[in-house]
């Protein structure tokens, strides 16, 4: 996946949300390579976010969910399954990025 944006205007736009967690985790989960191409395990750890809204993150996961359509070139819809959410979850957002990226591939088909 790709940035649509910059990397700068990106982390503009993650900054937007208003969750501290989700702030202070901007730094260790979000990594785009200069060509604009999104580590897996990132574009996993924003799926999370913006899937969190039963977890009392409503806003949180509102802002990810924005942030997500606003960023990244392949629309939430397509990765909003349970199946891909609950791999994102388990394995994805903590992956090895060759191995996230290729599975996130696979998924998408």
């Amino acid at each position: 996946m790709h940035l649509k944006v910059s990397q700068s205007r990106a982390l503009d736009i993650l900054g937007w949300n208003p969750n501290e967690k989700f702030l202070n985790a901007i730094g260790s989960n979000w990594r785009a390579d200069d060509d604009g191409t999104i580590d897996g395990t990132s574009v996993c750890w924003l799926l999370c976010w913006a899937k969190a809204e039963g977890r009392n993150n409503e806003a949180a996961a509102h802002e990810a969910r924005r942030a997500f359509e606003a960023i990244i070139d392949t629309p939430l819809d397509r990765l909003d399954t349970p199946d891909i959410h609950e791999w994102a979850q388990r394995t994805g957002r903590y992956g090895v990025r060759a191995a996230v990226d290729a599975e996130l591939a696979r998924l998408l088909g």
